[in-house]
């Protein structure tokens, strides 16, 4: 799953020794038209590596450095507090640091 795009047939690749996260993950991915959208999701999630454009961890990556489970172990404030780092994480790299 290294390239730019991720086409089913990578999916069901990558999905032949993948932890249950991952199947999961790779399970939604797959109902995605879009290659381009399946790619950006990955990389957001945290399942494949690639450059993000906010530098704010993945989701994956997050859920690890706060010691909860990325499916089972979040709640509303796990989620929530995500979504604030990823806005500061944005205001910082489009207006620099404060």
């Amino acid at each position: 799953m290294g390239g730019s795009h991720l086409g089913r047939s990578e999916l069901v690749a990558a999905a032949a020794d993948a932890d249950p996260v991952t199947w999961l993950v790779l399970g939604w991915l797959a109902a995605k038209r879009s290659e381009n959208t399946r790619a950006a999701y990955a990389r957001d999630i945290g399942i494949t590596p690639g450059r993000r454009s906010s530098r704010a961890p993945s989701w994956l990556a997050w859920c690890q450095a706060q010691g909860v489970h990325p499916v089972t172990g979040v709640t509303g404030l796990h989620v929530a507090r995500y979504a604030r780092r990823l806005r500061r994480r944005v205001l910082w790299v489009t207006r620099g640091p404060r």
